[in-house]
């Protein structure tokens, strides 16, 4: 009995003759499945805090604190108070950075290094791709 084994960096799975059998995921019925932003259909590899919408955070959360403090005086101290409080309360991000990857050595003696991240939020796309021969 002859075994096939094909590795399909875009999934990150191994491919057993033909796809009969697999080790991996997605089975091999999704292969046909786009590779990114179909979150429903296969989930990736890694989820991230997108650094894009970390600093868009960060930046909002200095001009909250920034408007508390200038009501400094202006305002009653009960409405102050309130008013730092809730600049204080900073938001808490969620992994909405995609990150899809994949490294090694096919068997034509190429070495390559994939690499995609994809914000849900703000669209943040971000792409690497590198190959060299090593025979």
């Amino acid at each position: 009995m002859t075994v096939q084994v094909h590795y399909e960096p875009a999934y990150r799975t191994f491919l057993i003759n033909g796809g009969a059998g697999s080790f991996g995921s997605p089975p091999p019925a999704r292969l046909s499945a786009p590779p990114f932003y179909e979150r429903e259909i296969m989930s990736a590899d890694n989820w991230a805090i997108c650094p894009v919408c970390k600093k868009n955070n960060d930046e909002a959360n200095t001009n909250r604190i920034a408007d508390a403090e200038a009501k400094y005086g202006k305002v009653s101290s009960f409405q102050y108070r309130e008013s730092a409080k809730e600049a204080e309360r900073s938001i808490v991000l969620e992994e909405s950075l995609r990150e899809d990857f994949g490294i090694g050595i096919n068997e034509d003696g190429e070495f390559y290094v994939t690499y995609r991240g994809h914000c849900e939020v703000c669209g943040l796309d971000f792409k690497y791709n590198h190959a060299e021969n090593v025979l």
